[in-house]
């Protein structure tokens, strides 16, 4: 039963290993913040290429316009128009790359946060991992331990003595013997009748409970 109890309790530790769902969540948050700062960078990047080319248009119109090769007045009109559409739409760019430049700032301290909230549950994750570790290998060397104790005890018993008991932890849920205590049965509470406590006292052979069955010992 010892033996028993140390393979669950490493079967329950093993079920603790990995990540936890809070830390995973954590490194999701942060790794989308991450790609919307990198997807805001592009933007960016891209609206200042397209303003440093609306800036040069712009310029090039200007100096046409004002430079004196352009004598029709209807040619001159038309570039006016071209030039307040040129820095219309600049305007336009500059209060867009304003607006992904603060939205930039945003992510940046939203990042921040996540990154403090990673480092802080990556840091207990850690910790209760060397834990769990320590454990598995204090419950590991238990078992161990046990299984040596067993087995020198079982090559002492009987084949049939071992096969009665095999089978009996089988159908009895990995109990196959249970204490008399208070004249009674441990494993399933019935009185056990004063012959079979006679038996017990004389050790001749396996005594078994009326009742569940299972193999019957006097407790010290």
């Amino acid at each position: 039963m010892e033996i028993d109890e140390a393979k669950r309790s490493l079967g329950a530790l093993a079920s603790l290993r990995g990540e936890s769902q809070e830390l995973r969540e954590a490194r999701n948050l942060y790794t989308q913040a991450q790609e919307e700062r990198s997807r805001l960078a592009r933007h960016l990047r891209a609206l200042e290429l397209d303003l440093e080319e609306l800036r040069e248009k712009i310029a090039g119109a200007e100096a046409m316009l004002y430079g004196g090769s352009i004598k029709n007045p209807k040619e001159l009109s038309s570039l006016e128009q071209e030039v307040r559409s040129f820095q219309r739409r600049q305007t336009q760019l500059e209060e867009e790359a304003l607006e992904v430049m603060a939205r930039v700032e945003q992510v940046e301290g939203e990042q921040r946060a996540q990154q403090a909230e990673l480092d802080r549950l990556e840091g207990a994750w850690e910790q209760s991992q060397s834990q769990l570790s320590e454990e598995e290998s204090r419950t590991k060397a238990l078992l161990h331990q046990l299984e040596q104790q067993r087995a020198k005890r079982v090559a002492r018993l009987a084949p049939e003595i071992l096969d009665a008991y095999e089978d009996l932890r089988q159908r009895k849920g990995g109990r196959a013997v249970a204490a008399v205590e208070a004249g009674a049965c441990r494993g399933c509470g019935v009185d056990v009748p004063p012959r079979q406590i006679q038996e017990l006292l004389g050790g001749a052979g396996l005594v078994y409970c009326s009742n569940c069955e299972r193999i019957l010992y006097l407790k010290d």
